[in-house]
């Protein structure tokens, strides 16, 4: 599985590397965050790639946009919930299932706070395992930041105490540790680890 924030899936780079990675790790499912496309242009795109199967969230003009695709035909992805920032939805392969959640947070803070209430409210009924992925558009501590500007110490907290409250656990990172930078940068400023995923316990 892989999970990508793309900003922007129709560029032919992208289609390369993404065709690479599927070949070469065997992937089973890609999520796509911020794709800027949709409708009949998205379908072509991720045909193009080689995957028969999906489930989206159209973005809304370049904003947001979650794309769950997956190629395995014995692989079913049962919607449960759809909205405008995340993907609810069960993953059943053979006798095995899990439910499985693809966000993407919008840095607006009042609209992220209704994402942050929408996945604790379907927490407190899940008893079964669980994987929510994706981008938070947050961090849990300053040393998750490199560079740019100050980072808020109340916002980590209010993170953390969400991740706890919906009994989840940060898996930890392997590989960089710093996987994004702001445009206008060409050296390791304004870099921050904003792809979080997590388990329930």
């Amino acid at each position: 599985m892989i999970i990508w924030n793309s900003r922007g899936a129709a560029n032919r780079g992208f289609a390369t590397v993404l065709k690479d990675l599927k070949f070469r790790y065997k992937l089973d499912i890609v999520v796509i965050l911020e794709p800027r496309i949709s409708g009949p242009q998205a379908e072509r795109v991720i045909k193009g790639w080689g995957f028969n199967n999906w489930v989206r969230m159209e973005s809304v003009g370049f904003t947001g946009g979650i794309w769950i695709v997956w190629e395995r035909k014995d692989l079913e992805v049962e919607v449960i919930v759809k909205k405008e920032q995340f993907i609810h939805c069960r993953l059943c392969l053979g006798s095995e299932n899990m439910l499985f959640t693809a966000v993407y947070v919008s840095p607006n803070e009042q609209r992220r706070r209704e994402l942050w209430e929408d996945v604790q409210g379907m927490a407190a009924d899940i008893a079964e395992p669980w994987m929510i992925v994706g981008d938070f558009n947050e961090i849990r501590s300053p040393l998750e930041q490199k560079g740019g500007g100050r980072v808020s110490e109340v916002r980590c907290g209010r993170f953390n105490e969400w991740i706890q409250q919906c009994g989840l656990v940060d898996v930890e990172s392997k590989g960089p540790f710093y996987t994004w930078k702001g445009p206008k940068w060409q050296v390791l400023i304004g870099c921050t680890r904003n792809l979080t995923v997590a388990c329930a316990t």
